[in-house]
């Protein structure tokens, strides 16, 4: 169906399904084969054409990963992943291709932690930055329901901050918890978002404030998963210390600027002899900067040989 007549139909139908409980909505996707159809009942889909409640609903499940988490059936993240049992496993499929006790993996906007948990539960030492306090209070009690695992998690947004602690205000869409930003019209729906405000820190601080240089030196590996939402250039200027000194893979979303006139530099032209990795359908694809993807990997061009994607 062409990408016009779908929306269309989302027209037709979100006001009558925005009204059924979650819990209805997602057993009647579940008898649904086509993914395009369940699509109708995606909390993210719905919210754009129809006022979707912002009651969170909670069903725990087992992930194909073996994790258990408790996840909101009322949010894209947590649909999906009742949907699938799984949420985005690139993360997981990349690191396994190295010695946890030689790897440090980093997830900057962990959310409810599906991404990130099943990486630690599987040996890898993990830091994990979440500010967003709906996210937050999932994340924290997805965690007991995985412990022990090796996981720091710090309740804080990433940016260029060289002070101690500053604080930024986040805008959270209800429906999709992923799509939280510092931007406020960064992904509207007809309900207002939901706005808090949260600590900032640089990744540089936080990184000093967990390891020390023989600690940090000591891993060979290091890959950060990050996912800002529009506020990817300030994560990484503020993570320059780590990026210029280790080198990490860094798997981001690629976000173009929505002017074309757009003179701002992107992060990812400061990172220097790196090479960036598509991934779709399979294959990899030449990255372009005016696409949005949902994954690139930026790889160290002296690390390339050695990765398999």
């Amino acid at each position: 169906m062409k990408t016009e007549n779908f929306r269309k139909l989302l027209r037709l139908t979100s006001p009558t399904i925005a009204k059924l409980n979650p819990r209805l909505r997602l057993r009647i996707a579940k008898t649904i084969p086509s993914e395009g159809i369940r699509t109708l009942f995606d909390p993210n889909s719905i919210r754009n054409y129809a006022k979707i409640g912002r009651n969170q609903t909670f069903k725990t499940i087992k992930l194909d990963s073996g994790i258990s988490a408790s996840v909101d059936i009322n949010d894209i993240i947590g649909y999906r992943t009742a949907l699938n049992k799984k949420w985005d496993d690139s993360s997981l499929n990349f690191i396994k291709q190295y010695e946890a006790n030689e790897t440090l993996y980093i997830d900057i906007g962990a959310n409810t932690g599906l991404t990130s948990i099943p990486i630690a539960a599987l040996g890898y030492e993990t830091i994990a930055f979440e500010p967003n306090p709906y996210a937050l209070a999932q994340l924290t009690h997805n965690l007991s329901l995985n412990s022990p695992i090796k996981f720091c998690l710090f309740p804080f947004a990433l940016g260029n901050s060289r002070k101690n602690i500053e604080y930024v205000q986040l805008y959270s869409p209800p429906g999709n918890l992923g799509a939280t930003s510092v931007n406020r019209d960064w992904s509207p729906g007809l309900i207002e978002n939901n706005s808090v405000l949260a600590p900032i820190i640089s990744l540089d601080q936080a990184i000093a404030s967990v390891f020390t240089p023989e600690k940090i030196t000591s891993f060979r590996t290091i890959l950060i998963k990050m996912d800002a939402e529009g506020f990817e250039d300030e994560v990484i200027e503020g993570a320059s210390g780590l990026v210029n000194s280790f080198r990490p893979v860094i798997l981001f979303e690629n976000n173009p600027p929505t002017s074309q006139n757009s003179k701002k530099k992107r992060f990812w032209e400061s990172l220097e002899n790196y090479d960036f990795i598509v991934i779709e359908d399979g294959a990899k694809v030449d990255f372009d900067p005016n696409r949005r993807y949902e994954n690139v990997f930026a790889v160290p061009h002296e690390k390339l040989q050695a990765i398999k994607l």
